[in-house]
């Protein structure tokens, strides 16, 4: 039985999910950039499919103001620098937010060290190229069959149905470099759109731009959303400027931690390098489908459609006891605890302690915004940021609170995975290194 015949029903059940994909991305089926694929889909969600306007200038400005108070408030408690330049607002609406985010999350999509922003690499190399870059790269049968297959496609008009139909003989001799080619282009794609899909969903909750943790690769300006404010607001029987002075709080705090070149730098390639891993699983995923289906196997793939999040899901599991993840985990859980505890002292100085916005947010961060966390195979659960308050708690029942800064001083600071768990053990190291 050959690929693709009339007979086989494995090749027309390849040739309609072939049709399908292909009229997602286009008759196109050279590797597209993955960066392009996440924004299509995050605005594609963001806006909902509908055109969007600008922010009212007059809105703008009185965010400003208020974007002003909190950084100067910020710089006053000496928890940053004087503002300047780089902590500017930007008020947008939430497509505009989506294609900057998939833009500055870029690395998560690029799996190569070359283009991991800050200018760090504390990857292995053949974490993000090598081995892994080869495997995924075309051979030139590969890149022949599709490029006929492509050509056969833009000459028949309209994209069939039944892709297989306009397929040229020689693709029934050879189904697998046809296969192997595909999945080698669909795994990325899958990865792509999921992290789109995550980014126009998170469109729609974010406040700011630091709801999930998440280094920016643009630091000049702060991204926050009206829209969702005033929902946020609405919600919670908020004023909506208590909302904006919270908002602006802890973007900017946020900011000025994620900002800082070791933890960006990480944070950055301990992400990077998860994602290519995620890539990889999910490629090696098709991979097996597509010889499943090429020697006339569907019962798995049928099963895959019942359950598409299996394919996303599967592959990353073995992901959850790494020591990239548990670094990743670290890091966030130390900044969850000290945003929270400078945020509850900011909250009582210029509110008085008459407001129930902390609250509100938390159950709102819970709510709405932790369910995306899994977009790389990553739960950074409640009790995981439960951790780092407990850490920031132990340390000021040892030290002053100006010890704090040493968490952020360089990365010889940054308490390890044990030493969360265990503050006492990280002064200690500090007293010994001579940091204290």
């Amino acid at each position: 039985m050959t690929f693709g015949q009339p007979d086989d029903g494995a090749g027309d059940f390849f040739g309609q999910v072939l049709g399908n994909m292909m009229k997602f991305i286009g008759t196109s089926l050279s590797p597209q950039d993955p960066t392009d694929i996440a924004k299509s889909v995050a605005v594609s969600i963001a806006t909902e499919g509908k055109t969007e306007s600008n922010v009212d200038p007059e809105l703008r400005i009185s965010m400003e103001r208020i974007f002003k108070i909190a950084g100067i408030y910020l710089a006053d408690t000496e928890l940053i620098g004087q503002p300047g330049t780089d902590r500017l607002i930007e008020p947008v609406e939430r497509g505009a937010w989506a294609i900057q985010t998939a833009s500055d999350w870029r690395y998560l999509t690029q799996y190569d060290s070359e283009q991991i922003p800050h200018g760090e690499r504390h990857v292995q190399e053949n974490t993000l190229t090598g081995s892994d870059s080869e495997r995924s790269t075309l051979s030139p049968e590969e890149e022949r069959a599709l490029a006929e297959l492509e050509s056969s496609l833009n000459n028949s008009g309209d994209l069939p149905n039944d892709v297989t139909a306009g397929m040229p003989d020689y693709m029934s001799q050879d189904p697998q470099s046809l296969m192997s080619a595909w999945t080698k282009i669909i795994g990325p794609t899958i990865s792509a759109m999921q992290l789109g899909a995550s980014i126009g969903t998170l469109s729609h909750h974010e406040l700011g731009q630091y709801g999930l943790l998440i280094p920016r690769s643009d630091s000049s300006k702060i991204m926050v959303i009206p829209r969702n404010m005033d929902t946020f607001a609405g919600d919670w029987s908020l004023e909506i400027e208590e909302v904006w002075l919270w908002v602006s709080l802890r973007e900017i705090l946020t900011h000025h931690v994620l900002s800082l070149p070791h933890v960006a730098g990480k944070l950055t390639s301990l992400l990077a390098a998860i994602s290519a891993q995620v890539a990889q699983a999910t490629t090696d995923a098709m991979q097996q489908v597509g010889d499943m289906l090429s020697t006339g196997g569907t019962d798995y793939f049928e099963q895959l459609m019942s359950d598409p999040l299996s394919l996303i899901n599967d592959p990353t599991s073995h992901q959850h006891g790494s020591a990239e993840v548990e670094m990743i985990k670290t890091i966030n859980a130390l900044i969850a605890g000290y945003l929270d505890h400078e945020l509850s002292a900011s909250v009582d100085r210029l509110f008085g302690g008459k407001t129930n916005i902390v609250e509100a947010w938390q159950r709102y961060q819970i709510n709405e915004i932790d369910k995306e966390r899994g977009v790389l195979g990553i739960d950074l659960d409640q009790d995981n940021e439960d951790r780092g308050k407990r850490f920031i708690s132990g340390v000021l029942q040892r030290e002053s609170d100006s010890v704090l800064d040493l968490i952020w001083k360089d990365e010889n600071t940054l308490p390890t995975v044990a030493e969360l768990d265990a503050p006492g053990l990280w002064l200690e190291r500090l007293k010994i290194e001579g940091f204290l």
